[in-house]
């Protein structure tokens, strides 16, 4: 496989997911392991992989691995609290929420949360955008002469 980047091995899994979940999960797996390449070149990790692990957890849900999926999901939250705070704070809301209709989904016959599902992966594609657009800035003013008198 030629190298791509997480972002892109996501959008090449995400494509696959409905039509080649096998491998859509194979590409979920290589952007984990590119991330882990990346950990171990940088000590940084890339927020993109959070939604490998998410894709990666509801295609596990979906075979049936309910704990393949739950170890998938305390990876994400682990390697959140890597990520400054804004990237954390838009993505913990986004997995914990996955994680629960996840499991819902598996107590439900017939898979009657597949629309709140897909709702919910837009959701951790927004934060994903949101993240990415995040910056914190702080602003230093020093007294103006008319403040220091």
């Amino acid at each position: 496989m030629e190298s791509l980047s997480i972002e892109q091995l996501n959008t090449r899994g995400l494509a696959l997911t409905a039509s080649q979940p096998k491998r859509a999960k194979q590409l979920f797996e290589a952007a984990l392991q590119s991330n882990d390449s990346f950990n171990a070149r940088t000590g940084k990790n890339d927020y993109h992989v959070v939604t490998s692990m998410l894709q990666l957890a509801r295609l596990r849900t979906n075979d049936g691995d309910a704990a393949g999926a739950a170890a998938l999901f305390q990876q994400a939250v682990a390697l959140c609290y890597s990520f400054p705070t804004s990237v954390r704070q838009a993505f913990l809301p986004a997995i914990h929420s996955e994680s629960a209709m996840l499991q819902l989904q598996g107590k439900q016959a017939g898979g009657g949360f597949k629309v709140t599902l897909d709702l919910m992966h837009k959701n951790v594609a927004l934060n994903a955008a949101l993240a990415k657009q995040s910056k914190v800035c702080l602003l230093y003013t020093s007294p103006s002469p008319r403040d220091r008198g």
